[in-house]
């Protein structure tokens, strides 16, 4: 019995690591994506006149040609064609 019960810790500790590792790796993967989206949205609501973006999932309702996602998408894939984590 104390054989299993070792072996159900040890897998326990990597399974809590591997979950771990991954959160990690995914807060770093949106901090650099961020950071290179910041810079674009700033020169694109310069470049258009836009007094104000707001992030869809804080808005209510509004027209969906004010959606600006897929524009901001396509201008993302050209300017940045890789994102490097460690």
């Amino acid at each position: 019995m104390y054989h299993l019960k070792k072996k159900y810790l040890i897998l326990k500790i990597k399974k809590n690591k591997a979950i771990n590792d991954f959160s990690n790796y995914k807060i770093e993967a949106e901090t650099l994506l961020f950071k290179a989206l910041t810079p674009i949205l700033a020169e694109y609501v310069e470049k258009n006149s836009i007094a104000v973006l707001l992030d869809r999932k804080n808005i209510i309702i509004a027209k969906s040609e004010l959606d600006l996602t897929n524009i901001i998408l396509k201008i993302l894939d050209t300017k940045v064609k890789d994102i490097k984590i460690k």
